[in-house]
């Protein structure tokens, strides 16, 4: 390339550029988790690639003197952010999380004062680390038993919500948005726990405390559902940026160096990116140069998209929970998106949950309170290994339910005789926020519960080979039948009822489904680099409500 008649004087911004977007400029960690163990290869190769760019700015950097300055910035600043993201790789692997992140905590959380003055309502009682974790000195002994208590730098979630200053005024709805997301912190750090194979002292030591903590807290009060799912979707991009990101490591080891690096980025890029305008209207001026206008403008073009990438890496920065955190923190004086954006299902699913009391069944009390029980009850799982049977069977009687009511809304059907406990001659408008809502609710659970059998196995009860296996020959016997042709006129007049019936027991099941046991909670962590799941967001919800297992059913409770 040097020896072209086309070599630029920009040769050595070009290898800087390049190193930049090579090495990522979000610096993400990975993509899943087993990319976390390979962060002595990424060392390996983005040393070479740093070693190569060196060589090329010292031999050619001094072509021209107004671009050294910027470019060893940018050069020195991309080496601090690829020894930052080395160390989130070392900070998010396992060994780690056992020896230095989470061990702490959970000695902590054995020994937490579990007296019997607590309040779910204003959080009195609950100490749940937000952060200052660093700072617990009980390795391998519980805090209280046998090591001394190191609660001076501890913020917690009890010291957050007793906080009435004018940031985090419980009078103020940003105030309590904020204290919410400390709690989110909080409550990621009880995930990491179960990620790491330790067990929750807090839920043994008191489950009754554990459990007011969702029933009289999270999901008590007006718009429950919209908080709770609020709270969860905040402390699972904890749980994700801790695995698969470089905030961690920066909020928790170098609060202000966090936003110094991406401000310096910036600053060195803007200032490069401006020296090559210069250049670029001073050769618009020289009719000699023309040669020179082309790889000039590729440069600067390239410059600038870099620039902004690090800008919005800067706004990222910024805008990012962790560093709200990171402000609130401090000395002290004194989380499938259609079905998460469905309004009518997370309400479902917490009433559901409500009903429940933490009590999940696999739809059979569902099936009791609507009086069908002797009825439907032999399509209820008896067992993990038919729970899958069960779903299926389930969401074939969803989907043709469904081919029924579009039907008569395509037919035009307004009204519908409706047998119902309380008036058996009432009729309903199944255009009406009654019907709809009751099948738009049982429609996508069951549609999700049909989705995750076939694309995410892992998440539900039992071995994934068991799953594909079911839902293949479920598929080859459907097949041997012929396709509708319309349905038949199934008794409209339970209409209604029926669809209270499905919408209910769908809630149920998703509730029943979501507990799994700790080698399964690998499958949850790897869901969330591929974006995340509903019943993720409800595995997490009934963890914190002490629901860690599913209980048994039929033969297996004997």
């Amino acid at each position: 390339m040097q020896d072209s008649k086309k070599y630029f004087e920009e040769f050595a911004v070009w290898a800087v550029c390049l190193l930049m977007l090579l090495s990522g400029t979000d610096n993400l960690m990975a993509c899943k988790l087993d990319d976390v163990g390979n962060w002595k290869s990424f060392h390996t190769k983005h040393l070479f690639k740093g070693v190569v760019v060196v060589l090329i700015v010292i031999r050619n950097g001094g072509d021209v003197p107004q671009y050294q300055k910027p470019l060893w910035g940018i050069l020195c600043v991309n080496i601090l952010q690829s020894c930052i993201r080395i160390k989130s790789m070392r900070m998010a692997s396992k060994s780690n999380l056992l020896s230095k992140n989470v061990k702490p905590i959970s000695d902590y959380m054995k020994g937490e004062d579990n007296g019997p003055e607590f309040s779910a309502t204003t959080m009195k009682g609950y100490k749940y680390i937000v952060a200052g974790e660093h700072s617990l000195r009980n390795h391998g002994k519980e805090a209280g038993v046998g090591g001394t208590r190191s609660d001076k730098n501890i913020t917690t979630v009890e010291q957050i919500y007793e906080c009435e200053g004018s940031l985090l005024s419980s009078m103020s709805r940003r105030g309590m948005w904020l204290k919410d997301i400390c709690l989110s912190m909080a409550l990621s750090k009880m995930l990491n726990r179960r990620f790491a194979g330790f067990e929750l002292g807090e839920v043994k030591a008191n489950p009754m405390k554990t459990s007011d903590f969702v029933f009289k807290g999270l999901v008590a009060g007006d718009n429950k559902y919209e908080r709770a799912f609020r709270v969860i979707e905040v402390e699972l991009g904890f749980v994700y940026d801790l695995y698969y990101t470089r905030y961690p490591f920066l909020y928790q080891k170098f609060r202000y160096f966090a936003l110094c690096l991406p401000v310096a980025m910036v600053t060195f890029c803007s200032f490069l990116t401006n020296e090559l305008f210069k250049k670029y209207k001073s050769n618009e001026d020289n009719e000699d140069n023309e040669d020179n206008d082309i790889p000039l403008t590729a440069t600067l073009c390239l410059m600038s998209i870099v620039t902004f990438l690090e800008a919005l890496q800067l706004y990222l920065h910024m805008a990012s929970d962790w560093f709200k955190v990171a402000l609130i923190r401090g000395p002290r004086r004194g989380a499938r998106e259609g079905i998460l954006s469905n309004c009518q299902v997370k309400q479902a699913v917490i009433d559901s949950l409500i009903r429940s009391k933490g009590q999940l069944t696999n739809g059979a009390k569902s099936l009791e309170d609507n009086g069908v029980h002797g009825l439907l009850l032999w399509v209820c799982a008896t067992s993990d290994e038919m729970l899958i049977h069960s779903i299926l069977v389930w969401h074939v009687a969803t989907t043709i339910c469904k081919h029924q009511l579009d039907a008569e809304l395509a037919k035009g059907g307004k009204k519908i005789a409706a047998l119902s406990v309380e008036d058996s001659s009432a009729a309903v408008d199944i255009t009406g926020p009654s019907v709809q809502d009751s099948s738009a609710v049982a429609s996508s659970l069951s549609q999700y519960c049909a989705y995750l059998i076939a694309f995410a196995p892992d998440l539900l009860p039992g071995h994934s080979f068991d799953s594909e296996s079911i839902l293949d020959q479920s598929i080859k016997d459907a097949r041997k039948f012929p396709p509708l042709k319309g349905t038949k006129k199934m008794d409209q007049k339970y209409m209604a009822k029926r669809w209270k019936v499905l919408s209910e027991f769908w809630a149920e099941m998703m509730l029943y489904i979501a507990p799994c046991d700790d080698g399964q909670v690998r499958a949850h962590l790897e869901a969330l680099a591929r974006g995340g799941e509903f019943i993720t967001h409800l595995w997490a919800l009934l963890t914190h409500a002490g629901v860690l297992k599913r209980p048994p059913t039929g033969s297996e409770a004997a």
